[in-house]
């Protein structure tokens, strides 16, 4: 389906992406969200291709305005610019596993204990997205923004959803979905199960849940983003997503 990457950055333009800027040797992309997972620079070429003077220069200029440009680094050029990044300072932070599933049928779930999150769970959704995910220093502002696009979207092209599995009331688990027609591209993002309901089994509900939704609004392609290796990876892998490109983040 071509590089998943720029598909991704194409689909998220404008709801987390605010500039994606092309130059000769790689693509600089900036977020509304300033923490380096959004920011950064995804070389296009070789290293001995690559215009270190430019990049540079534009990290500087980022730093000034307290934004962090690291660079992101596909898998087939890892070796090639691993040495250089480390004597210019740079350390792996991170990797990105793009996983892909396209469907062919919808999944068999019981679904009846997931609904959208209202308005009225914004709190309490919100403050078990940041025990999930205590070192991500975004998660909130994600979690809005996500909740706001969702609740004024009147895109027909597009399909926002912020779902919460509840058990006696409470939320046991939560996930997101972002998709368009158009693209023929879904996106599965901010899954998390609070500590309490874990190994029950609700988290691949919601990945099935989300891949259905997508499925009946006429999309196939579907994909997550993911530490390979991690639970969620595993999680994925079963239910047939395939890992498709991977990158690795380095900064100072």
């Amino acid at each position: 389906m071509g590089n998943i990457f720029f598909k991704h950055l194409k689909l998220l333009k404008g709801p987390i992406y605010t500039k994606i800027n092309k130059f000769p040797t790689f693509t600089l992309v900036s977020s509304i969200f300033r923490d380096s997972w959004y920011n950064f620079i995804v070389p296009s070429v070789s290293d001995n291709e690559f215009n270190w003077e430019l990049s540079e220069g534009l990290i500087q200029k980022g730093n000034k305005n307290a934004i962090k440009f690291p660079y992101y680094i596909k898998d087939n050029f890892i070796q090639n610019y691993k040495d250089r990044l480390v004597k210019l300072g740079y350390k792996t932070l991170g990797d990105n596993t793009y996983m892909l599933l396209v469907m062919k049928k919808k999944f068999g779930i019981n679904g009846e204990n997931i609904k959208e999150i209202q308005e009225k769970q914004a709190g309490a959704y919100i403050k078990i997205a940041q025990s999930c995910f205590p070192e991500f220093e975004t998660e909130e502002q994600n979690c809005r923004r996500f909740l706001n696009l969702s609740r004024a979207n009147t895109n027909k092209d597009l399909t926002i959803s912020n779902l919460s599995l509840t058990i006696n009331r409470k939320i046991a688990a939560f996930a997101s979905l972002y998709s368009s027609k158009k693209l023929n591209l879904a996106y599965l993002h901010n899954d998390g199960t609070a500590e309490e309901f874990r190994r029950k089994g609700f988290h691949k509900m919601l990945i099935q849940k989300r891949c259905n939704m997508a499925f009946d609004f006429g999309i196939k392609n579907i994909y997550a983003i993911l530490e390979e290796g991690g639970a969620s990876f595993y999680s994925y892998s079963k239910l047939g997503f395939k890992p498709i490109a991977k990158y690795t983040l380095f900064s100072k």
